[in-house]
């Protein structure tokens, strides 16, 4: 809430109609200072004990902190922007633009979470202006460019951009003002989208289209039959399945899931193909570990003909194996 004795006047202006920063006035100064609202006599204090301020020669009641602190900000943020301007100092805005990784071909670009775009905007909007007439509007700030570009600056304290205004399609910041301390947000030479008070509105949100695949989480099981006949499904980026693919010698299918089901089916696919493939799960003389065997040693396959438990990839380099679609559950070829 918006109170005359929430604060203390930070800022007021001089001669040439300029703000002024407390912090800058020297102590005994004789120069004269006006209040950015109600235009009254300013008294700078300035003690070793109290905090800075500027206040009122004559107290009137006709003075309203929320003017203060609207014209406070209009003020403040056309002295710092032309600073910006005359200084070489960057001014910054970010604002949140889609990004889309183009790293992988087989799949359409993936779009992925927003990244905050940075730009300076002083390299592009030369010329700033207070309160002028642009059309049928009057923004508090106008930025413009050599090539005709703007941006409306809006200082919100209690009443936000009009409805016709948002619609016009003009590029808009709005900066939301509570209190002084929000002033630190036009001097900090960044507004940013990432801090609640900053809003960017009718600002293209262009997507940003690169490789970002240092940064993809996107992954799928990837059943995979090596030249040895040994196989394995395993969760892969989909960007290191396009590297693995281009190994001929093996093969690969993208599958919905990976669960033991889908491994078995997988495998019995994979041999009525006609590919080279060895796994228990295929032989007659597989088996069914006891849950205790399994919890105990980890293997999934009780061999009947060696009366031991194994790995279902063991088939490979055993001599007994011997697939037999008798004992496929898990897929019918049609």
């Amino acid at each position: 809430m918006i109170g005359k004795k929430s604060i203390k006047y930070r800022y007021a202006l001089n001669l040439e109609d300029a703000i002024v920063d407390i912090g800058a006035v020297e102590r005994l100064s004789e120069n004269a200072y006006w209040c950015i609202s109600c235009g009254g006599d300013m008294i700078p204090v300035i003690g070793e004990k109290r905090r800075r301020h500027f206040r009122h020669k004559v107290v009137t009641e006709s003075c309203s902190l929320e003017t203060y602190l609207h014209k406070s900000s209009k003020y403040l943020f056309l002295k710092v922007y032309k600073d910006c301007l005359t200084e070489g100092i960057p001014y910054e805005i970010q604002f949140y633009r889609p990004k889309i990784c183009k790293r992988c071909t087989t799949i359409d670009p993936c779009t992925m979470q927003h990244v905050l775009f940075n730009a300076d905007i002083t390299k592009h909007f030369k010329h700033v202006y207070l309160e002028s007439k642009d059309g049928q509007f009057i923004p508090d700030l106008l930025l413009s460019s050599d090539a005709s570009q703007k941006i409306y600056v809006e200082i919100a304290v209690k009443h936000f951009s009009s409805s016709s205004k948002l619609s016009s399609e003009n590029k808009i910041i709005e900066i939301k003002i509570e209190n002084e301390d929000d002033l630190s947000l036009i001097r900090a030479c960044r507004l940013s989208e990432d801090d609640g008070r900053i809003e960017f509105i009718n600002f293209e949100r262009k997507a940003i289209i690169k490789d970002y695949s240092s940064e993809c989480n996107k992954t799928v099981p990837l059943f995979i039959l090596n030249p040895n006949g040994s196989s394995t499904i395993k969760m892969v980026s989909w960007f290191d399945y396009e590297k693995l693919i281009k190994n001929e010698k093996s093969y690969y299918k993208v599958l919905d899931r990976k669960n033991p089901s889908t491994y078995k089916r997988e495998l019995e696919k994979a041999h009525l193909k006609g590919l080279k493939i060895h796994n228990c799960f295929l032989c007659r003389y597989h088996g069914k570990p006891t849950a205790r065997q399994h919890e105990e040693t980890g293997n999934s396959i009780f061999c009947k003909f060696l009366k031991s438990l194994f790995t279902s990839n063991e088939a490979v380099k055993c001599k007994y194996y011997r697939a037999d679609q008798s004992v496929f559950r898990n897929y019918k070829k049609v």
